[in-house]
């Protein structure tokens, strides 16, 4: 691909705003999206039958029963084609993503877009961002703290740290959401089969969704808990990075490799519902944009000290 012709200055806190760029990150936000509510489905599906094998257990209704044994097996193959779907969605929007992060870095040190490895070429991304109205940008703006007393460098490296960091915490808090509220439902659905005191094919019909919502709970938190060890992973890379950063030249090739892991790290992770994420993201911005002003007010006063 071709050098951007984003040339705006290296202060990643101005540039970031740009119109197009602000445009990438709604795009992105809509792919995420679009696999979030394919996630929410196959929650849906999932509950709502077990609800179905809840009422069959609760009327004399064996027919009912076998058919929401049968169900039961239908939404575990249903849930394997969701789950491709979004992987689909979430590789693209990691992609433009990604186009969002180089393009912002590599104007800002001065480097080329080439040396970042594959992005999506400007086709993609105009037919990605072409609907999108300048309006749609303001709950987008200011994407990344201001980190700009600090040398272009060390301002993308803090940006993807910021990254790192907000994942993590985004993710540990969430495993353990769903923990608790996958106990409760299974342990609901146990107690509802002994209390109704059914016949065998009634208990059958029940306890046959616990393997589905125990399936989609446990690839649930598997997945959460590889997203955790990617991330642990990527923040070791980060010190890395940090230790490197009065030598720019080797500081530079190291950034570019974290960011490449920080893009399989997104392609890979669990998507996060929007409610929780949008219900999370003020009180972390707020504590960035305090993280942010503690780490130049540090390098400033090293500076002063030399």
């Amino acid at each position: 691909m071709e050098v951007t012709s984003l040339r705006m200055g290296n202060n990643i806190y101005d540039i970031q705003n740009n119109d197009n760029m602000l445009k990438c990150l709604v795009a992105q936000h809509r792919d995420y999206s679009l696999g979030k509510r394919a996630n929410a489905y196959k929650s849906f599906l999932t509950i709502a039958f077990a609800v179905l094998a809840i009422v069959a257990s609760l009327v004399d209704n064996e027919v009912l029963s076998a058919i929401s044994c049968l169900y039961a097996i239908i939404i575990s193959i249903m849930n394997r084609h969701i789950d491709g779907y979004v992987v689909k969605q979430k590789k693209h929007a990691a992609s433009i993503q990604q186009y969002f992060d180089v393009t912002l870095f590599s104007s800002a040190i001065g480097n080329s877009t080439c040396d970042w490895g594959g992005l999506p070429t400007k086709t993609d991304i105009a037919e990605s961002i072409c609907d999108i109205r300048s309006s749609e940008t303001t709950p987008v703006r200011d994407w990344y703290s201001d980190y700009s007393t600090l040398s272009p460098t060390e301002q993308v490296f803090r940006c993807q740290q910021s990254n790192i960091r907000w994942d993590a915490k985004l993710r540990s808090e969430f495993k353990w959401l769903i923990v608790i509220s996958s106990s409760a439902i299974l342990l609901l659905l146990v107690c509802i089969a002994i209390a109704v005191n059914p016949t065998f094919v009634k208990c059958i019909s029940v306890l046959s969704w616990i393997l589905p919502i125990a399936d989609f709970s446990f690839g649930y938190y598997d997945g959460l808990h590889k997203d955790m060890k990617r991330l642990e992973e990527l923040k070791r890379q980060s010190n890395i990075v940090e230790r490197a950063l009065p030598n720019r030249e080797a500081c530079e090739a190291e950034i570019i490799n974290l960011q490449t892991l920080i893009m399989e790290s997104r392609e890979a992770a669990v998507l996060i519902p929007d409610w929780y994420y949008n219900k999370r993201q003020s009180t972390h911005q707020r504590k960035e944009n305090r993280i942010a002003d503690t780490i130049q007010t540090m390098s400033a006063e090293g500076g002063e000290e030399k």
